[in-house]
């Protein structure tokens, strides 16, 4: 956890943890599996918001890895790689 308050806002932060959010604001987005029993609860429309939190749904890990794959490509052009 130390780690997410020192590099707050330098990271994407992904949890798949419900209701955290009021611990930590920071979040970019939340990621639970479609196949999960609780995705029926904790999506909403049409299963791009997380119930709670109002942040952004990611509920495929083939977008979980875009996700990703775009904060790399990001981090690497700011570092001119």
């Amino acid at each position: 956890a130390d780690d997410l308050w020192r590099h707050r806002g330098e990271s994407l932060v992904v949890s798949g943890i419900p209701n955290i959010q009021p611990y930590y604001s920071d979040i970019d987005y939340f990621y639970l599996d479609e196949t999960d029993d609780r995705y029926r609860n904790y999506a909403c429309n049409r299963g791009t918001i997380e119930r709670w939190s109002n942040l952004p749904l990611l509920y495929k890990s083939q977008t979980l890895a875009a996700e990703v794959s775009k904060m790399n490509q990001a981090v690497e052009s700011f570092l001119g790689r």
